[in-house]
């Protein structure tokens, strides 16, 4: 492209360079999604299961009792 007196040259990246910067975008990408998914399941495991823990305690149960309560 010539403007006036100036020759502007317009040089790209080759092909090969754009697809592995492109992969190595999308890699990067997938490792953080992967750590921050892997990181939101572990805090929703470790405060949900210890409060179903907490909820379904049965001390005892007489079977032998004809009153049906639990105690």
């Amino acid at each position: 492209m010539k403007i006036g007196k100036h020759k502007i040259s317009r040089k790209a990246i080759s092909p090969v360079i754009a697809v592995l910067l492109m992969i190595a975008i999308a890699v990067a990408a997938a490792i953080l999604v992967y750590t921050w998914s892997m990181g939101l399941v572990g805090s929703l495991q470790g405060t949900g299961g210890q409060q179903t823990r907490e909820q379904i305690v049965l001390e005892a149960y007489d079977a032998r009792d004809t009153s049906d309560t639990i105690t």
